[in-house]
């Protein structure tokens, strides 16, 4: 992979990293999707463009591996590499 930073890594230029990301979920309108990242929150964005809808840190520690959107897309099952699980309620769905 080639880049354009003259080799450089986002840690050698001051930059944070981007988060790593490790489970997807599509709301169940298509229009949204959730993702979970290695450092247990979750971002909720828009689709097509992916403009951040909304996000949480849900887990201190572990990352989030499972996301799952209710029928109704009023709710987001979420769980942790620990085993933790949380259920977020989605405002006006």
């Amino acid at each position: 992979m080639n880049r354009e930073s003259g080799g450089q890594g986002n840690a050698e230029r001051g930059l944070a990293s981007p988060p790593v990301l490790k489970c997807l979920a599509w709301h169940p309108d298509g229009e949204r999707a959730a993702f979970g990242s290695a450092e247990g929150e979750v971002v909720l964005v828009a689709y097509p463009g992916g403009a951040r809808l909304a996000s949480q840190r849900v887990f201190a520690k572990g990352g989030t591996t499972a996301l799952a959107f209710d029928r109704e897309g009023q709710r987001l099952a979420v769980g942790s590499e620990k085993g933790e699980i949380a259920v977020l309620s989605l405002a006006g769905g």
